[in-house]
């Protein structure tokens, strides 16, 4: 689907809240706007890595896709092949947690850093067992060591939100550097917001503009719709509502049914003009094409 109109909003799931209105971007204070910012970011971080990111950061399948697979196993076990890693992951992808975890347990002895990071995140997210943050630590610091970037971002999140460990920004915003090093755009979305913020790094505006493109650049939907406020408030940023609407149409486009919901009032109530949107849809249709070449 082309970004085209506003009327074209995909069947989506929203993975991350709506944005700002007009209203509250003319009236909230810039240090308000900040901490809405990461907050934004971070939960986000949590939502896009559980529970269904493949090893190499992609979403391999819908939830409706997972929940139609699994319910037309009825009570068969499924027959699982590959490597105990791929096992797992065809298990985790059914939604069935236990021998999900079970397939990770063992492949993660054996030293497989993705299926380390992946017993980590279930540890965390109690799937499949118990709920354990010093164990989601341990087998993340093990997927860490292998230079896994999905799990050096979710030790950020833990580091930022005192989840099994105090609370230390400065140490949440070293694991996220290393993830964005490595061009994984959660990290870069996720080191963005601290900048924003100016938590546990110095605070630099246009550091945390150039971050949230990377990982907009990566057809991320919360980087997207992050980035187009940037452009709406003129932070770190020239102020630009028609890249503002560009970055809109394409977080929409990529599944954050929101940014067409909030990009739609914009126009009702007058931000936007019918003009500036016609010349962001051209520019965001550019874009994808560029992308797909």
């Amino acid at each position: 689907m082309r970004p085209t109109s506003l009327r074209n909003a995909a069947d989506c799931d929203c993975l991350t809240p709506g944005p700002l209105t007009g209203a509250e971007l003319s009236t909230l204070e810039q240090g308000d706007l900040m901490n809405r910012f990461t907050r934004l970011a971070l939960l986000s971080a949590g939502l896009l890595i559980a529970p269904m990111q493949s090893a190499l950061g992609q979403v391999s399948k819908e939830v409706d896709d997972f929940l139609a697979v699994a319910g037309s196993l009825g009570n068969n076990a499924p027959v699982y092949e590959g490597t105990t890693f791929e096992k797992g992951m065809q298990a985790y992808e059914l939604l069935r947690w236990k021998d999900a975890r079970g397939f990770f347990e063992t492949a993660a002895r054996g030293g497989n850093g993705d299926a380390q990071f992946y017993l980590g995140m279930m540890y965390l997210n109690g799937e499949g067992g118990e709920e354990s943050a010093q164990e989601a630590l341990k087998w993340l610091r093990q997927a860490a060591r292998k230079k896994v970037p999905e799990a050096e971002n979710l030790l950020g999140v833990m580091f930022a939100d005192g989840n099994g460990v105090t609370a230390d920004p400065a140490e949440a915003a070293r694991w996220f550097r290393l993830a964005a090093d490595r061009g994984y755009g959660i990290g870069q979305q996720n080191l963005g917001s601290m900048y924003l913020d100016g938590t546990g790094v110095p605070k630099d505006e246009r550091e945390a503009a150039r971050l949230y493109r990377l990982a907009a650049e990566q057809n991320i939907p919360s980087a997207q719709s992050l980035l187009a406020e940037l452009y709406m408030a003129g932070v770190g940023v020239a102020k630009d509502m028609v890249q503002a609407a560009k970055w809109l149409l394409l977080a929409g486009n990529a599944g954050d049914e929101e940014a067409f919901f909030f990009l739609e009032s914009l126009l009702e109530d007058g931000t936007l003009s019918e003009e500036q949107v016609e010349k962001a849809s051209a520019e965001a249709d550019a874009w994808l094409e560029a992308r797909d070449e």
